[in-house]
């Protein structure tokens, strides 16, 4: 018995894996029919001068408000003049106003008793609870 060397043979060849008759030939035409229509393509208007500056105009408002906000925390947080040593030159001012007769005469008053000050503070707002200094040991 001579043994087939021709393997498709041995198989069949037909694996149930058929076309119909001239379905290549007319596919293009085919599948042009069940493509939709082609749309016109949009054209897009040119940018206007708003539309060009506005990502630069948010850049420096962002900038502007991080600025604001730096100087306003500055600001509340600072209760002394600018550096110490302009603390420090305000304490010596009034270290020296305070040693000066003349000006403990103009701006001290020592003819104004206790009960008059006191009315005058409570004139003012101030209450008997507010005037009691807290010491601790």
């Amino acid at each position: 018995m001579k043994e087939d060397k021709n393997i498709l043979d041995k198989i069949n060849r037909k694996s149930g894996m058929t076309v119909p008759d001239n379905y290549f030939a007319d596919f293009a035409e085919k599948m042009m029919q069940n493509l939709p229509e082609k749309q016109e393509p949009i054209i897009a208007k040119p940018p206007t001068a708003w539309q060009r500056v506005r990502a630069y105009v948010y850049l420096v408002a962002m900038f502007a408000g991080i600025w604001c906000m730096v100087k306003m925390v500055d600001l509340m947080g600072s209760n002394t003049p600018g550096t110490p040593s302009e603390a420090a030159n305000s304490a010596q001012i009034l270290a020296q106003a305070i040693e000066d007769e003349s000006f403990i005469s103009d701006y001290c008053y020592e003819d104004i008793d206790e009960y008059s000050l006191l009315e005058s503070m409570y004139e003012d707002g101030y209450e008997a609870g507010d005037l009691i200094i807290e010491t601790s040991y």
